[in-house]
């Protein structure tokens, strides 16, 4: 019998570090993070991923999911993963699996973890299933900073981020958007610390507005952590409800912040303003409504109880364009360091794919 290659090639070691994962999730350090209820430290685990596979770079073939993230301490100025208890938990997390996995062995699999770990949750908050790859090359340096689409970007800088990571279509930025922040938590200054004098704003809040039931989190040792707040009214449903509260802010039915704890940011603001991502919102949010009742209606009926193609729950005649559109954009991100890539064209005649291979003639 030949020596395994890689440590994921024995299916009992993916399993291993699976349970592991959820261990973490569920244990007393879990922070309410159960794997199978979507808690704040599973969508974290969303929330990294994006992270670190936002750094893809289709025309230089550089970054992409390569577990660079855990170098990039926000001491270091990678704000965008503040809050730093927060980010250093994540790091603990995967350090913990690593350390009890691949590194047995004398091997390195940090990015692969990631994945892992953003696959499980994802699936556990109730969202598609997205097959587990494996063999990426961990990073030993920092990527470069501010590749991923942040909060003070324009429309027009976010879309070109996206383009750089290979995503230019309207459908897969918005499903990508709405399916992490559909359960994905964004932290909040602590009311229990001070704020940095001058310190600008996460968002403006229109009059009447306020922050509402921001609570505390509390860390492994005890020690409080910044509070999260989620970007819809259900965090811990894998749904299109994200969509239906900004379109609801937008029409000026519900402030951006509420008791729910909820946030809008302003770049989305200005997404919501462009016809294709609104009416693609509107969409999804009927599409998904109507999902939800015929799952209601059907409950009983044994025949719509199997798991369809895309691993939810839900019937399988029934078509969730939303789900569909984010696990092909998001399995993309997380596997694109698996692939062989080419340089994409610069010279006019042709266009790089999602792979960073050139196609004569462009899209």
């Amino acid at each position: 019998m030949g020596v395994s290659s890689h440590y994921f090639d024995n299916a009992a070691n993916i399993e291993t570090a699976r349970n592991l994962i959820k261990t973490l999730a569920i244990g007393p350090q879990g922070g309410g993070g159960l794997v199978s209820a979507c808690g704040g430290r599973t969508r974290r685990f969303i929330r990294f991923a994006w992270h670190d596979a936002s750094t893809t770079n289709v025309e230089d073939c550089t970054g992409g999911l390569d577990g660079s993230m855990l170098l990039e301490s926000p001491a270091l100025g990678f704000v965008s993963n503040n809050p730093g208890p927060i980010w250093g938990q994540f790091v603990t997390d995967i350090t913990y699996v690593h350390n009890r996995t691949c590194a047995l062995v004398g091997e390195s699999c940090k990015a692969d973890l990631i994945a892992m770990a953003a696959i499980e949750a994802v699936q556990g908050c109730g969202g598609p299933y997205i097959e587990f790859e494996y063999g990426r090359v961990d990073a030993t340096s920092t990527n470069v900073n501010n590749l991923t689409p942040k909060e003070t970007d324009t429309l027009e800088q976010a879309e070109e981020k996206f383009s750089r990571m290979g995503i230019d279509k309207h459908d897969e930025i918005l499903a990508l958007i709405g399916g992490g922040h559909t359960v994905a938590r964004h932290g909040l200054p602590n009311p229990h610390f001070p704020i940095p004098p001058n310190a600008p704003p996460f968002f403006e809040l229109p009059e009447g507005c306020v922050v509402t039931s921001c609570l505390p989190l509390v860390g492994p040792n005890g020690n409080p952590l910044p509070c999260s707040i989620g970007f819809d009214t259900t965090p811990t449903k894998f749904d299109s409800q994200y969509f239906g509260d900004v379109l609801d802010y937008l029409n000026g039915t519900r402030c951006p912040v509420s008791p729910q704890n909820y946030i809008v940011i302003p770049v989305e603001e200005e997404m919501y303003e462009a016809t294709p991502y609104y009416d693609r919102a509107v969409k999804w949010r009927t599409e998904d409504a109507e999902r939800q009742a015929a799952d209601e209606e059907h409950s009983l009926d044994e025949e719509n109880e199997n798991s369809d193609e895309s691993g939810t729950n839900s019937p399988g005649w029934i078509k969730n364009s939303f789900r569909d559109t984010f696990r092909r954009s998001f399995e993309y991100l997380l596997n694109w360091r698996l692939s062989t890539c080419t340089p994409i064209c610069n010279n006019g005649n042709g266009s790089g794919n999602g792979n960073g291979n050139c196609n004569n003639g462009g899209n």
